[in-house]
């Protein structure tokens, strides 16, 4: 992310805090919403879609999650690593855009396999992360930029807006390495898929290619694997013979 979009964003928070300040009683939504935000029961259901770190992004149709109560944005707080607001095969669809390089090396299997277990059996995941090996191409193409003061080394997008303590980049991905984490976890057709158009019709950090106008990220779908069918057991809607 540039420093650009790191001020936007920084900004973007501060407006959102300010206005569920003056807002908070305003309305019996947002009683509602502070209401589901300030719960902490599981949340029921089955075939969910789920946001994850939403931040200052609230996708309708989903459940947008994130573990800051502040943002106005979000209708479930829980951590989007552990899930534990959510049971097992609930959500039929997973969104985390530029989430999963705010956890450490150890922590990103351990995550990505929970995710794997909250989806039900051939539902999707869809991850966006900054992606390296854009990133070393870009860099090196513009190379005179980042030796010119006072231009930074790209050390936002890099290392994180740092704005609070959930805002580090502890991690690195590209689409091999990516990949290979996710199958481990289980999913099943793992590929890249186009930044535009956006899959949700949005913008997002997905789409993120400021400020050299090329794309920074790797956007990537993988699959948890259908249900296997027992031998000699009948598909549901079919009757039994007699």
């Amino acid at each position: 992310m540039s420093f650009i979009e790191q001020c936007r964003w920084s900004l973007a928070r501060l407006l959102m805090k300010v206005a569920r300040v003056l807002l908070s009683d305003s309305t019996s939504t947002l009683t509602a919403g502070r209401a589901l935000r300030s719960a902490s029961e599981n949340i029921q259901g089955q075939h969910l879609r789920l946001h994850l770190g939403c931040g200052a992004v609230k996708i309708r149709g989903f459940l947008n999650v994130d573990i800051d109560p502040e943002l106005p944005t979000v209708d479930v707080v829980d951590d989007v690593g552990e899930l534990r607001r959510f049971s097992g095969g609930s959500a039929s669809l997973i969104y985390a855009c530029h989430v999963l390089e705010h956890f450490t090396h150890q922590e990103v299997p351990r995550v990505l396999h929970r995710w794997h277990e909250v989806l039900e059996p051939g539902g999707e995941l869809r991850v966006s992360v900054p992606d390296l090996d854009r990133i070393v191409r870009i860099y090196t193409k513009n190379w005179n930029h980042f030796q010119t003061p006072p231009n930074t080394p790209w050390i936002g997008l890099i290392y994180g807006g740092q704005t609070d303590r959930y805002d580090y980049h502890k991690t690195g991905f590209n689409f091999a390495w990516l990949k290979h984490l996710l199958e481990g976890a289980g999913f099943v057709d793992v590929q890249e898929y186009p930044h535009e158009p956006h899959w949700l019709g949005l913008r997002d950090a997905s789409l993120a290619k400021e400020p050299f106008n090329e794309y920074i990220s790797v956007n990537v779908r993988a699959r948890r694997p259908p249900a296997r069918v027992r031998e000699g057991a009948v598909p549901s809607g079919e009757d039994v013979p007699t």
